[in-house]
C-alpha cells in the first residue's frame, strides 16, 4: 500500500509537473467530508484546486430540525457551502437529482458528469467504491455512474479514485443499513495519513446541523482520532468492478432492486 505524503502523488506522472485539479464526486451533502476531508485539505495547503460535485440536494436525509422539502434542500445547500469553505474548495457543482433515486437515473447522471468532466478537466477524481460503503444505493449508483464515464478502453490520462474502508464492522450499528459491504468493496492502494486534520475534519462534519448526531457511533472528534487514516482503492479502468445493489430501507428511503445479486461494471 502506498503511503500518500503529498496529494501529488495521485495524480498520473506525466501530469505531476503540470497544472493539477482534483474533483470529488460523491451523492449527498456531508458525504465528502465523511470520506475524503482530509485529503481534499491537504489538496488545497498544496494549492492545488479542488471541485466537489453533490448529486443531490439531500432532502431524504434524517432531520431532528423538522425542515422537510425545499426548506431541507436549502439548509443543506447552505451546509454544503460552510463546510467546503472549510476545506478550501475551489468550486462547488450542486446538481439536485432525487435523493434515494439515483440507481434510476444512471445515463442521466453519467451525461451530466461527462460535461462536468470536460469542463473541469481533472486529472484526479474522488468518489464512492462500488460498495457504496455500507450498501446505500445512491452511493452504489454513484460509483456506477463515474466509472461509466471511462468505458473499458485505454487508460486515460485521468486517475480515478474509490474511497474505501479499512474499518471493523464493530463500529457500525447493527443492523441494516450500518454494515460494511466487503464482498464488493476493493482492497485499498493507498492511504492518508490525516492524524493532524482531526480537529479541523470534526469541525468541517458539525457543518452539517440537519444531520444528527446520534446517528454517529462517536463523537466526531473522537471518531477522527481513533481512526486517522484515509484510504483509497486506484481503480483500473480496463478492469470490470463487482457491485451489489440490494434491499435499502431507512425512515425516508425504500429502494428495493430489480434483481438481487452481484453484477460486474
Amino acid at each position: 500500500m502506498i503511503q500518500i505524503a503529498s496529494v501529488r502523488q495521485l495524480f498520473p506522472v506525466q501530469q505531476r509537473l503540470r497544472q493539477r485539479r482534483l474533483l470529488s464526486i460523491f451523492a449527498h451533502p456531508d458525504d465528502e467530508s465523511l470520506h475524503v476531508s482530509g485529503l481534499l485539505f491537504q489538496a488545497s495547503k498544496e494549492k492545488i484546486p479542488t471541485f466537489l460535485v453533490c448529486l443531490t440536494q439531500g432532502e431524504k436525509g434524517v432531520t431532528d430540525l423538522g425542515l422537510t422539502g425545499n426548506r431541507l434542500k436549502q439548509k443543506r445547500h447552505q451546509e454544503l457551502l460552510a463546510a467546503t469553505k472549510l476545506l478550501g474548495i475551489h468550486r462547488v457543482v450542486h446538481l439536485n437529482f432525487p435523493d434515494g433515486k439515483l440507481a434510476f437515473y444512471q445515463s442521466r447522471i453519467r451525461d451530466a458528469l461527462k460535461r462536468i468532466i470536460s469542463e473541469i478537466k481533472p486529472q484526479v477524481i474522488l468518489t464512492f467504491d462500488p460498495s457504496g460503503f455500507y450498501g446505500h444505493p445512491d452511493h452504489i449508483a454513484t460509483s456506477l455512474a463515474v466509472k461509466s464515464c471511462f468505458p473499458l478502453a485505454r487508460q486515460p490520462a485521468i486517475n480515478l479514485y474509490f474511497s474505501v474502508s479499512s474499518l471493523p464492522d464493530k463500529w457500525f450499528h447493527r443492523g441494516a443499513p450500518w454494515r460494511l459491504r466487503w464482498p464488493t468493496m476493493p482492497t485499498p492502494t493507498h492511504r492518508f495519513h490525516a492524524a493532524s486534520y482531526a480537529d479541523l475534519k470534526a469541525n468541517v462534519c458539525l457543518c452539517y446541523r440537519t444531520q444528527p448526531l446520534r446517528s454517529f457511533p462517536l463523537p466526531f472528534r473522537v471518531w477522527f482520532r481513533m481512526f486517522d487514516w484515509e484510504y483509497l482503492h486506484c481503480v483500473n479502468l480496463r478492469k470490470r468492478y463487482p457491485f451489489h445493489f440490494q434491499t435499502y430501507s431507512t425512515p425516508h428511503i425504500s429502494f428495493t432492486p430489480s434483481r438481487d445479486e452481484i453484477t460486474w461494471a
